[in-house]
């Protein structure tokens, strides 16, 4: 959710941004949210699915949960690309002012 409020907010007040510096962070944060998505989509299927009595060995809820650590493995792995890119503090110098 705060990724998705941030990239709102650079389209928002993007006038006050040098150039058009607010588009590579606003991608960046699309590729981030996605990965949080699909980890989401899994938990919310499988959290569906034990309440509608769908017992948690069934095939569908297994493949759903493979699914899932698969995607949590995904965004791992973007959250590390973040971290040691230092994505912050270059996008950080680039949208001050």
């Amino acid at each position: 959710m705060a990724i998705r409020r941030l990239s709102r907010c650079l389209r928002l007040f993007a006038q006050f941004y040098p150039g058009r510096s607010w588009k590579p962070v606003r991608r960046r944060l699309g590729d981030l949210m996605d990965a949080c998505g699909s980890v989401r989509d899994r938990d919310i299927a499988i959290e569906l699915l034990a309440k509608a009595g769908v017992p948690s060995v069934s095939p569908l809820v297994r493949r759903l949960d493979e699914e899932r650590r698969a995607a949590e493995t995904e965004l791992r792995r973007e959250l590390r690309r973040w971290q040691h890119r230092g994505f912050q503090r270059r996008w950080q110098a680039r949208l001050e002012l």
